[in-house]
Formats: structure tokens, C-alpha cells, sequence
């Protein structure tokens, strides 16, 4: 068992959701997620024409597609890369708030937070790398994929237990149904 900031103590790996994360995962209305590393395994793969390849996780999308349609919370893409790919994926889950080319994620965070009414302990971010810091700092509730950068491991609320582009986002969206007392579905939901 390890010690974070706000005491909040979790078990890096384990699925299980301790108390006080628990409640926290609970508050959630706004979740962001980074793309390269989180939604991707961070490799960049080109076409012969040049075109920006990314592979995504079907369960990462099955997790994402039951929190859009079994809970109140918006999900949002945060990137400060900019491929077409990301929006053609984020339609297809049914993702609307799609933020690319973002240089400066908190100041995005907070225009989003104000515009509807929330605060920081209301969103949840999952991030990878040091770009990502400052953000996972100020959320709510912070998570970043097993292989994620060292410096981000160290401070996140909780450290998934799969790698990016692998699961680590359907570990995060079977927490949240968990935390308020929804079952993870078995069945496809166009993922």
C-alpha cells in the first residue's frame, strides 16, 4: 500500500477501489483523456502517403461507450497532437468533446470546468507523460497507465493496471461504474 497526496491510499496495481478513491471516482461529471500513451500505445504508424496511423483498444472503447451510456458523466479527448484519426474515433464512441492541438491542457481544463459549472474535484484525467503533470496535479481523481512516464506513476491517484492503448482506460471505466453501483455490461455496445 502506498501513500498519496490528499490521503488517498490505493494498492497501485490491484483492481480493487479503496475507500476514498471510491468516493472520489463517485464526484466525477467531466472525465479527459490524453491520447497518445492512455488511448493509444503511444507508436505512431505512417501510410505510404504520409497519413498518421494510431491503433485503439475495442475494450477500452466498450468502457468509454457504457460510461457514456450509463452514467452523467461527459467524456472529453484533451491532445496536443492533432491527427484526423482521433476525431473519426472519437465519433464513433459517441465522443463529442474532442480538444486537439492543446498546448496549455490545464488552461483547456479550466475553460471546460467553468463553462459547466464544475470543479477541479469533479474531474478525472488520464494521463501518460510529463506534458500531462500539472494536469493530473490539480484533478480530482488522477490515473496514468502502468507504462506511463516515471515521473507521472509517481503521482497519480492510482497507477492502472494495464498499459496504454492495452485496457488501461476499461480498468478506469469499470472503476467509475463500480464507485456508483453499476455492473460493467458483457454485451457490445458499438465499441
Amino acid at each position: 500500500m502506498i501513500s498519496l497526496r490528499s490521503n488517498c491510499y490505493i494498492n497501485r496495481i490491484s483492481p480493487v477501489i479503496r475507500p476514498h478513491l471510491k468516493k472520489r471516482l463517485s464526484k466525477i461529471k467531466l472525465l479527459l483523456i490524453d491520447v497518445d500513451g492512455v488511448m493509444t500505445d503511444g507508436q505512431l504508424y505512417y501510410s505510404e502517403q504520409g497519413e498518421t496511423l494510431k491503433a485503439f483498444n475495442v475494450r477500452d472503447g466498450l468502457g468509454l461507450r457504457q460510461l457514456i451510456t450509463m452514467t452523467d458523466i461527459e467524456i472529453g479527448i484533451l491532445s496536443g497532437g492533432n491527427a484526423p484519426i482521433v476525431r473519426s474515433r472519437a465519433a464513433k464512441l459517441g465522443i463529442e468533446l474532442v480538444l486537439t492541438a492543446i498546448e496549455d491542457k490545464v488552461a483547456a481544463a479550466e475553460k471546460l470546468l467553468q463553462q459547466r459549472g464544475l470543479n477541479w474535484d469533479q474531474l478525472s484525467y488520464i494521463g501518460d507523460d510529463v506534458n500531462d503533470i500539472e494536469l493530473l496535479q490539480k484533478s480530482g481523481v488522477s490515473a496514468a497507465p502502468i507504462d506511463a512516464h516515471t515521473d507521472v506513476r509517481r503521482i497519480v491517484n492510482w497507477q492502472l493496471s494495464a498499459k496504454g492503448g492495452h485496457g488501461a482506460i476499461r480498468h478506469f471505466a469499470d472503476a467509475i461504474l463500480r464507485s456508483r453501483g453499476i455492473k460493467p455490461m458483457l454485451r457490445s455496445l458499438n465499441h
